[in-house]
């Protein structure tokens, strides 16, 4: 009863797509490897990389006002205690950013040299 039944909803789905393809006067369906296939995934590609720069970048510009906090005059005890708990989570949160740009520079065609961690933080 369960396999007619998805097999009844696929039809329909099935049917649905066809209508829309009729509609919209698609000539041809994409296949892994046609041309529009491939700009579509470079286009994806760069703004997954456009997205993790730009993440990053938010992570270390957050990074450097906490640093900043913690050298201002005034910093009490507490704060300064709150502060380098922030920084040790930011610095957790740009990891994780560094390992998401590596992945999505490496995806790009011709792929962008990987980050280390370590190098970004020593650049601030």
């Amino acid at each position: 009863m369960a396999r007619a039944r998805s097999l009844e909803t696929l039809l329909t789905l099935q049917e649905a797509v066809q209508d829309l393809e009729s509609k919209l006067e698609i000539g041809e369906r994409w296949e892994k490897g046609s041309p529009a296939w491939l700009a579509t995934q470079a286009m994806i590609d760069s703004r997954a990389y456009c997205r993790a720069i730009n993440k990053l970048e938010g992570l270390v510009v957050g990074w450097l006002f906490e640093l900043g906090k913690v050298h201002q005059a005034g910093t009490g005890y507490k704060l300064w205690k709150h502060i380098g708990k922030a920084l040790k989570s930011r610095s957790e949160a740009i990891r994780n950013a560094v390992k998401k740009y590596n992945y999505a520079a490496a995806m790009l065609k011709p792929p962008r040299p990987p980050l280390d961690v370590q190098t970004v933080l020593d650049h601030v």
